[in-house]
């Protein structure tokens, strides 16, 4: 009998992701440059950036985005919200779960939570203007959301809106 064929060759690992446009060039730069800011200057610098993630996920320009506009009044979607957490993380070097645009729906109240989480772990403060969720959402690990198709990101983000609206009671 003939020999069994060979077997078919390993997959090379997949090459690492350019960061997208605009990104701090590592995933701790905009980090670093918080830290190094006088306190009363972060809260500033963060709504900044994240004022101009948001108008980059959206595709419109940056004046088009207000601080305290919802963003599903803005016409983000649940996938742009994702990428938008997700980028944030990176941008921050820092796991964030990916319902944090429903936890804090404004520009302004992200940054603030952003900042106070990163005070917390750095002990240093400023102000945004505070708002808080009522219950902070589980920290799932984003590199686990490359991988999926867009209906298993969508089934996931389903469950974890039905799991915050049991928390709300609705």
């Amino acid at each position: 009998p003939p020999p069994p064929p060979a077997p078919p060759p390993a997959r090379p690992a997949p090459a690492p992701r350019a960061p997208p446009a605009g990104a701090p060039p590592t995933a701790s730069a905009l980090r670093r440059e918080l830290l190094g800011l006088p306190a009363g200057q972060r809260a500033d610098r963060l709504l900044e950036y994240l004022l101009g993630e948001v108008a980059e996920v959206l595709g419109s320009d940056d004046d088009e985005v207000g601080p305290d506009q919802g963003f599903f009044d803005l016409g983000l979607d649940s996938v742009m919200a994702v990428n938008l957490t997700s980028r944030a993380g990176r941008a921050l070097g820092a796991t964030l779960p990916p319902t944090l645009t429903f936890e804090f729906p404004t520009t302004r109240a992200l940054a603030q939570h952003l900042l106070d989480e990163m005070s917390a772990a750095d002990g240093a403060s400023a102000s945004v203007t505070r708002q808080e969720p009522t219950r902070p959402a589980p920290e799932p690990d984003l590199d686990s959301f490359d991988d999926l198709t867009d209906d298993e990101l969508m089934s996931r983000l389903g469950e974890a809106l039905d799991g915050a609206r049991a928390l709300l009671g609705d």
